[in-house]
C-alpha cells in the first residue's frame, strides 16, 4: 500500500530529531534541572562569566540533560539504520563539550543510553501490538 511513499533520508531524520530534542528540552529543562542540581550538588557560584546565577546554571544543566534524554529516546524510536552514528553525532554536539568532569560525562551517557533502550523497547512493543 505504501509502495509509492519515499522514505525520509537519514540526514533529514537526524535533523528532525536534533531540533525536536532541543525543543522538548527547553520545555522540560526545569524538571531536568532538579536532577542536574541533585547530581552536581548545591550551587557554589563557581561559574565563569555571565552565567553566575544559580537559576541560569540549573536551567542550562537541565537543558543539556533533557536534550540528551530526548536525543536517546527519539533515536531509539525512529532511527532504524545507523542509529549509533546518529546518536553519537547528536551526543557530541552537546554532551562531550558541556560536562567538565568524568562523573557528569558518564551520567550523561547513562541518561542517553537508558532513554535509547527505552525508545527501542517502546518501538518493539508497538511492533508487537501492531501485528
Amino acid at each position: 500500500m505504501n509502495k509509492f511513499k519515499k522514505p525520509i533520508p537519514i540526514v533529514l531524520q537526524a535533523i528532525y530529531i536534533y531540533v525536536g530534542s532541543m525543543a522538548l528540552s527547553l520545555i522540560f529543562s526545569g524538571l531536568m534541572g532538579k536532577l542536574y542540581r541533585y547530581i552536581e550538588g548545591p550551587y557554589l557560584g563557581r561559574s565563569i562569566g555571565v552565567l553566575s546565577d544559580m537559576r541560569m546554571d540549573t536551567f542550562i544543566g537541565g537543558f543539556l540533560y533533557a536534550y540528551l534524554l530526548f536525543l536517546g529516546l527519539f533515536v531509539g524510536l525512529y532511527i532504524k539504520n545507523k542509529f549509533l552514528l546518529t546518536w553519537l553525532i547528536g551526543f557530541l554536539l552537546v554532551g562531550w563539550i558541556s560536562f567538565g568532569g568524568w562523573k557528569y560525562f558518564l551520567f550523561a551517557i547513562a541518561v542517553s543510553f537508558v532513554a535509547f533502550f527505552l525508545g527501542k523497547l517502546i518501538s518493539l512493543v508497538y511492533k508487537k501490538i501492531k501485528k
